[in-house]
């Protein structure tokens, strides 16, 4: 595995890790808030790494991409789409099956809203919300959701471990893995966690212009996606096909990994070879 640091349109270097012959069919995951493409390590260690090239980025202000620390950097959409358009130049890729998972599958539609489809064989759009932008928080918003960008250091500590648990429940992290993700989560400054969903906007409008093979995985546990929005989004694609997995929240690639990649690897068989 090779790891890049690719300058973005604004000079913002992105993480990029790349497993596999570069002649080989790519794959690109985009990971969600607050955590990092490590969030995909039983996808790189599983099953397609043998017929893909597996290609992950972190998004700007996490993991081990570069973190402004002006909150102007997060609030533009055209510059999360030109971070998406500047990896696959950097890496030669033509097109790639994009697979985006909550913050990711926005980033994901995003790049395509504003990019076109040229370069885009299909997606895998994990628990998400985009037919419509995001409603402001509201009384009945859990206040851990809210502390995740409070001022106060411990307090945003202790909310991030709140959200990254109930990512995962039902499943339960062991210490080891929990203790790693939060640490990660924690290095994501205050800026990023507050700005970087300030370029949501809606894409029903675009969604039912997207002909390329469509895969909405949603987990029946999920505390932030509601199951009504991954059917609202795979009922606006007429390429989209829905599957629902039992007993897992917001991660199910990680709580699934074999039946998760297996039928990644189905969706890309189709859009490669056919």
């Amino acid at each position: 595995m090779t790891e890049h640091y690719i300058p973005s349109s604004d000079g913002t270097r992105l993480a990029v890790r790349d497993l596999g012959k570069r002649d080989a069919r790519p794959i690109v995951f985009i990971h969600g808030y607050l955590f990092s493409s490590d969030a995909f390590a039983g996808q790189f260690l599983g099953r397609l790494k043998d017929d893909y090239r597996l290609i992950s980025l972190d998004l700007r202000g996490h993991g081990r991409s570069e973190k402004p620390l002006d909150s102007a950097a997060y609030g533009d959409r055209k510059v999360w789409a030109d971070d998406v358009a500047y990896v696959l130049d950097a890496l030669d890729v033509e097109r790639a099956l994009l697979v985006g998972w909550s913050l990711g599958s926005r980033v994901a539609v995003n790049y395509g809203s504003i990019y076109g489809l040229d370069r885009v064989a299909g997606f895998n759009l994990v628990t998400t919300v985009v037919a419509r932008a995001p409603q402001p928080p509201s009384s009945t918003t859990p206040a851990q959701l809210r502390d995740l960008t409070s001022p106060d250091l411990e307090v945003r500590r202790a909310a991030t471990r709140w959200f990254i648990e109930a990512c995962a429940a039902p499943h339960v992290f062991d210490p080891e893995q929990l203790d790693a993700f939060v640490a990660t989560s924690m290095e994501t400054p205050l800026a990023a966690r507050r700005a970087n969903t300030s370029w949501y906007v809606g894409y029903a409008d675009f969604l039912p212009r997207i002909s390329a093979p469509l895969l909405v995985t949603h987990g029946a546990e999920d505390r932030f996606t509601p199951e009504a929005a991954s059917r609202t989004l795979a009922d606006a694609v007429p390429s989209a096909t829905l599957s629902m997995f039992a007993e897992t929240g917001h991660l199910p690639f990680i709580q699934r990994p074999e039946r998760f990649n297996d039928e990644l690897a189905g969706l890309a068989a189709r859009v490669f070879d056919h």
